[in-house]
């Protein structure tokens, strides 16, 4: 569809319709993952490892895909195809959640919706807006920025295998408050280093610790219910969550309208602070099911 578009408001129009039919992909995936028993923070940080991967995809074939996007487009458009038809094959033995009023009015849900929220604006920012404000507004030169964009996908993907590992002996409330204080300090930080070689490092630790509190932040909210209402519990998380990838980018552009261009990088920040006393004041216990 993308390439019947006549002007932008049919493009955005598509690009609207495009999230309306995915939006249910990921609960699902969720959903698939809480049924079939083991370790649900490891099983949930393979899921998703692959929004890493994609970083990591496009981060270094991002000029190959501006100059061919034609071909781009009609890559990902099969393999959402093929991983349809792909999907038709699981045989999943799930019970019917009949409670939606329960999951919604859940204040646990909520809690952990909006910690998810303030996640969402942490990571969507730092992986949309952070190294071209290292360029506009810190002089970092753009060869650099490319080299510390694809460090930053590495340090995702990692992220991944790091968190799985530590669900095993790290509870997932503890792992969620230490990751998002690390990813925190880390943001301040970055703008403060002016020498590629602490560059380096320090966007390969963004990376890492912008995502490691994914996967224990969604097993929180699939703990919260239990696993019969898995995706009910992850679609309504999701969608609330995405309030943090959408206020962000208000709140950083009013940031930098009113002159504040120095606070551009720190104000990527504020969300996860949010997230952070969110989840200290709260929430407790291992698996994240009761309240204060």
């Amino acid at each position: 569809l993308v390439f019947l578009a006549k002007n932008v408001d049919e493009l955005y129009a598509i690009y609207l319709l495009e999230g309306v039919l995915t939006a249910g992909i990921y609960p699902s995936a969720v959903k698939v993952v809480s049924a079939s028993g083991g370790s649900l923070t490891l099983y949930l940080a393979l899921l998703d490892s692959a929004a890493p991967v994609v970083t990591l995809v496009i981060s270094s074939l991002s000029g190959e895909i501006l100059s061919g996007w034609t071909f781009y487009y009609v890559t990902l458009s099969l393999g959402l195809f093929l991983g349809g038809l792909l999907s038709l094959s699981l045989k999943v033995s799930t019970l019917k959640s009949t409670q939606l009023r329960k999951v919604l009015l859940d204040r646990r849900v909520i809690y952990v919706s909006l910690i998810r929220a303030g996640e969402q604006w942490g990571l969507w920012g730092t992986s949309s807006w952070l190294f071209p404000f290292l360029v506009l507004y810190d002089g970092v030169p753009v060869k650099l920025s490319e080299i510390l964009f694809l460090l930053y996908g590495v340090g995702q993907f990692t992220s991944t295998l790091v968190s799985g590992f530590l669900s095993r002996t790290v509870d997932d409330v503890k792992l969620v408050k230490v990751t998002l204080a690390a990813f925190v300090a880390l943001v301040f930080a970055l703008p403060l280093a002016k020498e590629a070689s602490l560059l380096i490092p320090l966007s390969f630790l963004l990376g890492v610790f912008s995502f490691i509190y994914r996967p224990p932040t969604d097993s929180l909210v699939v703990k919260v219910m239990g696993s019969r209402h898995a995706g009910t519990s992850m679609g309504f998380a999701n969608a609330i969550s995405q309030a943090g990838s959408m206020v962000a980018p208000l709140f950083v552009g009013e940031v930098i309208s009113l002159g504040l261009k120095g606070f551009a990088i720190d104000s990527l920040a504020f969300g996860p602070l949010a997230s952070l006393a969110l989840v200290t004041l709260v929430v407790k216990g291992n698996s994240g099911g009761s309240e204060k």
